[in-house]
């Protein structure tokens, strides 16, 4: 018995459009699966690096906005692994993708992160090892 790894994470969405100009458009993520009508739902896979997917849920309105900060507990990110930091910090600015944070080298975690949020708020960090 063993783990494999990270299969897909589902992100809930208000706007499809929004969440696919955002993941699709901006991150760069080719679409495996277009609109799959999933009962009260429509769903999207988008391909994250090698082995992993982003799975895109649109409730048709039903999705509510909940508050969270850092400390809650529970989910908190999703980490991307990129080549270049600095290069998609310049990029999503260029683009209108506001920064939450950075991009920042911290020595203590070996990384290069930046912050940055989907439209609906949902936090995704950028990173490198230093």
């Amino acid at each position: 018995m063993k783990i494999q790894g990270v299969n897909h994470i589902g992100i809930n969405v208000s706007d499809m459009d929004k969440a696919l100009h955002f993941y699709r458009d901006l991150l760069k993520l080719p679409v495996l699966q277009e609109k799959i009508e999933n009962g009260e739902s429509d769903v999207y896979y988008l391909q994250l690096g090698e082995h992993s997917r982003i799975e895109l849920f649109d409730y048709r309105g039903k999705s509510r906005k909940k508050e969270i900060t850092e400390s809650d507990l529970g989910y908190r990110h999703l980490a991307i692994g990129v080549d270049d930091v600095d290069e998609w910090a310049a990029y999503l600015k260029d683009n209108g993708v506001p920064i939450c944070y950075g991009p920042e080298s911290l020595a203590h975690l070996n990384a290069r992160v930046l912050l940055i949020e989907d439209p609906d708020g949902t936090e995704i960090e950028i990173c490198a090892k230093l």
